[in-house]
């Protein structure tokens, strides 16, 4: 048991660098846009307070489930490996995330091609700054299947929560 956190010591200098994606302040953040393979929706904060903009077949966000979503973004780190191959931006993606300002600039996107299907592995992750051209990184699968499955539970429809928990009851 003793040996388990030996094993997390950082063994070389390139161990110790910061591999966080970006940085952002919470405060910043005053839109959201979300895109799914089943449609997209758009959620924004007035006050302390996030709601979805037009679409009320979706379920009330809780304030706590949309910041957890910001918060793993900021947690984002990419892998030390060089960055994947020059590659053209795929044309369907199972994941779009844009984080807007109050007035209405892009602050980062994020487009997920693919969910990695084994935690252990790595995928890839486009990831832009403002207007920027977007970049392939390296991420850790488990990192992004994390962030595919909060943006999937913001968006679900309140029928289909009640389907889902009717039937596990």
């Amino acid at each position: 048991m003793a040996e388990k956190p030996l094993e997390e010591i950082p063994v070389a200098l390139s161990d110790l660098e910061d591999r966080t994606l970006f940085s952002f302040d919470l405060d910043q953040v005053k839109a959201v846009a979300l895109k799914l393979p089943g449609g997209a929706a758009r959620l924004e904060k007035q006050e302390e307070k996030w709601n979805w903009a037009g679409d009320e077949d979706l379920k009330e966000p809780e304030n706590w489930q949309v910041n957890s979503l910001l918060w793993k973004l900021q947690e984002l780190e990419y892998l030390p490996d060089a960055p994947p191959n020059k590659q053209p931006f795929p044309e369907n993606v199972q994941l779009d995330l844009v984080l807007l300002t109050e007035r209405e600039e892009k602050l980062f996107t994020f487009s997920l091609p693919e969910v990695p299907a084994d935690k252990a592995g790595s995928g890839v992750l486009w990831f832009s700054k403002g207007d920027d051209t977007k970049r392939p990184y390296w991420l850790s699968a488990k990192s992004l299947q994390e962030l595919h499955e909060s943006a999937k539970k913001l968006v679900t429809k309140p029928e289909l929560t009640e389907i889902t928990n009717h039937k596990t009851q």
